[in-house]
């Protein structure tokens, strides 16, 4: 794993190294371009018998792996019983602004 962009305060960024920001290619959760001033990660990915690495954004990489603004604010059906909220993120809201939200939630919480 090596991130691109600013590094955050966090121990993460002393264990991976920087690359150059890939702007112009599509992070693998939303399949939004990243942009020049964009941060995020560039992943390993197996696939058709190769190795590459795939950029996330990253709010995106961070929402994959915590979960749906209804997850991590503990309203869906894997914390309310019978609850009809799932973990899915928000129809209005594209993959990444559902992402960001996430993130945003994580950060004051």
């Amino acid at each position: 794993m090596k991130y691109f962009g600013k590094p955050y305060d966090a121990p993460v960024y002393i264990a991976v190294n920087c690359a150059p920001t890939p702007v112009g290619q599509q992070c693998l959760w939303c399949g939004e371009p990243i942009g020049l001033r964009d941060a995020g990660f560039m992943l390993p990915f197996v696939g058709d018998d190769k190795v590459s690495e795939v950029p996330y954004h990253r709010a995106c990489l961070l929402r994959e792996i915590l979960g749906s603004l209804s997850h991590v604010k503990r309203q869906c059906s894997c914390y309310v019983p019978g609850a009809t909220c799932t973990c899915t993120d928000p129809p209005e809201m594209t993959l990444r602004e559902a992402a960001e939200a996430v993130v945003e939630y994580m950060e004051r919480a």
